[in-house]
């Protein structure tokens, strides 16, 4: 059985906060995005979750420029910090979004993995 792949943590989290809950979520990422991630070149110290529209976006986690895109000149202009959707079910977006309202509670990633599935 495979096992998961950490690419990164944000070890400053864990001291920072009171870990709560802890959930896994789905990232939605490009094709050079994702080869960048498997290559640990990504950061989440400085990232932060905030709900948009009934979902919910990781904001200002960098994830560099894969260095042997074939898109040349667009790879240099792509935004590393873009935000990215994150993929939960509707009832553990709600539940986050509510807990955020009410409890003035901040979401925040802890470690980023590929899982075994890929």
């Amino acid at each position: 059985m495979l096992e998961n792949k950490v690419v990164a943590r944000a070890k400053k989290n864990f001291r920072d906060y009171k870990i709560i809950e802890r959930f896994v979520a789905g990232l939605v990422l490009t094709g050079n995005e994702i080869k960048s991630l498997r290559n640990h070149q990504v950061s989440i110290d400085e990232a932060y979750v905030l709900p948009q529209k009934k979902e919910l976006y990781i904001i200002n986690m960098n994830v560099a420029t894969y260095k042997f895109s074939h898109a040349g000149g667009l790879a240099k202009t792509r935004d590393t910090r873009r935000r990215r959707k994150l993929l939960l079910k509707r009832r553990e977006i709600n539940k986050l979004i509510g807990n955020m309202k009410a409890k003035k509670y901040d979401l925040v990633p802890l470690q980023l993995f590929i899982s075994s599935k890929g």
